[in-house]
C-alpha cells in the first residue's frame, strides 16, 4: 500500500508526532505495511510552512515582550528566556526528515526538470492543477513527480492514495480530477490521514494488526522461552502426549531400550507404551503476525516414560498378549507451530519432526 502525502496534510502537526491518525500512519510505515513518499518539494514546503509560522509566533511574542517592559520596573527581569532561535527549530525539523527517510519511514522523491515544459503547457492551457485564479507550478511539480513515479512502476507498485485537502486544484466531485487522470488513473484519493483510516477496509485490517504486532512486541515471546513453554505444559500437556504416543506405538521397532541389552531384539518385537511426558525446554521461537492470527513457531525437547514390552510367543486366551518387561525414558524433540489470541489462548497446534534421541 503506497501513500503519497502533500504537505497540507501535515503544515498544523510538521513532526507526525501528534496527529493520531498521522502517528499511526508513520507507525504503519516502521513495521513496512505502508510505503510514505513525499515529493521533494512537499518535503520543503513543509519546513518553509513552519519557519514562517514559527517566525509569526515569535513576533507576536516579541511585541507583547515590548508591552510588558512598559509596566515593569526598571532592569526587572522579563518573563521570557530565548533559549532556542527559529533557525534551530527549522533545523531540528529538517534533521528530523533526514531521520524518517534514513529510517525508511518515508520516500523522497525529487522532481525531473523534464517536466517544465509540460508544466508551462499546462499554465497556458489553465489545464489541472492550473486554474484561471493562480498559476500552481508548486502543486504541478507534486502531481506530476507521483504521476510519473506511479506510472513507471504501474506493473508492480500496487495500491496508491493520495492524501491531500487541496480539493479544488486536484479533485471533482471526490475523486481526482479527470484532467489529472489522464496523467494516472492509478490514485485514490483522500483529504486527510483521518478520513482514509476511517473509510479504507484494507488500512482497517492494518490497524488490527498492527495493535496485534505491538502486543507481540510487548510480551517479547521471542526471548521468553519459559512463558511459551508453560503455555505448552498448561494447555497443550494432553494433546502433545497423544501424538507422541502415536509416533511411539508406529516406529517401535526404530527405538533403542535398555533392554535391548537383556534380550535379543532379533527375535523379539518390542512394544512401547507411552505413559507420561514431561516438557522441559523451547528454543529458536519465531513469531509472526499473519493478519489477525500470531503465529509461534520453535523446537521442543520432553522427556518421554514408556513401558516397555513385547509380544507373548505362547500366548493364549488367558494371557496377556503384550508381555511387560519393564519402563524406559527417552529425550525426545520437535518442531512445533502454534497459533495464539491475546488472551494467550492456544488455538491450533500443529507438530513436526518427532524424534527420540
Amino acid at each position: 500500500m503506497n501513500i503519497f502525502l502533500d504537505s497540507n496534510v501535515v503544515f498544523t502537526d510538521p513532526f507526525m508526532n501528534k496527529n493520531i491518525y498521522n502517528k499511526l500512519l508513520l507507525e504503519l510505515a516502521e513495521k513496512d505495511f505502508v510505503t510514505i513518499y513525499i515529493s521533494e518539494v512537499v518535503k520543503k514546503e513543509i519546513i518553509n510552512n513552519f519557519e514562517k509560522e514559527l517566525s509569526k509566533y515569535y513576533k507576536e511574542i516579541e511585541k507583547s515582550e515590548v508591552k510588558i517592559k512598559k509596566i515593569l520596573r526598571e532592569n526587572e527581569r522579563l518573563p521570557f528566556d530565548w533559549k532556542v532561535t527559529v533557525g534551530e527549530y527549522v533545523l531540528k525539523l529538517k534533521e528530523h526528515y533526514e531521520e524518517l527517510e534514513d529510517y525508511g519511514l518515508i520516500n523522497v522523491l525529487d522532481f525531473d526538470n523534464n517536466i517544465l515544459p509540460e508544466l508551462v503547457e499546462r499554465s497556458i492551457k489553465r489545464k489541472k492543477p492550473f486554474t484561471d485564479k493562480k498559476q500552481e507550478f508548486r502543486d504541478g511539480i507534486i502531481w506530476l513527480t507521483y504521476a510519473n513515479f506511479t506510472k513507471a512502476r504501474e506493473r508492480f507498485i500496487g495500491t496508491c492514495y493520495f492524501i491531500t485537502n487541496n480539493t479544488s486544484d486536484f479533485t471533482l466531485n471526490g475523486e481526482i480530477h479527470p484532467d489529472l487522470q489522464e496523467d494516472s488513473t492509478a490514485f485514490i484519493f483522500y483529504k486527510n490521514t483521518q478520513e482514509f483510516f476511517q473509510n479504507t477496509d484494507q488500512v482497517k485490517q492494518l490497524q488490527k494488526t498492527l495493535n496485534l504486532v505491538n502486543w507481540v512486541e510487548g510480551e517479547d515471546f521471542e526471548n521468553s522461552p519459559q512463558v511459551v513453554l508453560d503455555l505448552l505444559e498448561e494447555q497443550c500437556c494432553d494433546e502433545i502426549f497423544e501424538e507422541v504416543w502415536d509416533y511411539l506405538h508406529m516406529y517401535s521397532d526404530r527405538i533403542f531400550t535398555k533392554y535391548h541389552y537383556e534380550m535379543k531384539p532379533d527375535y523379539v518385537d518390542f512394544e512401547l507404551d507411552a505413559t507420561s511426558i514431561e516438557l522441559i525446554d523451547v528454543g529458536d521461537i519465531n513469531v509472526e503476525v499473519v493478519l489477525d492470527t500470531v503465529v509461534i513457531t520453535g523446537f521442543l525437547d520432553a522427556n518421554i516414560e514408556f513401558n516397555v514390552g513385547f509380544l507373548n510367543p505362547t500366548w493364549a486366551i488367558e494371557e496377556d498378549e503384550i508381555q511387560n518387561v519393564g519402563s524406559d525414558s527417552k529425550p525426545i524433540s520437535m518442531d512445533f507451530t502454534l497459533t495464539i489470541n491475546q488472551d494467550k489462548k492456544i488455538n491450533d497446534l500443529d507438530l513436526d519432526n518427532i524424534d527420540l534421541g
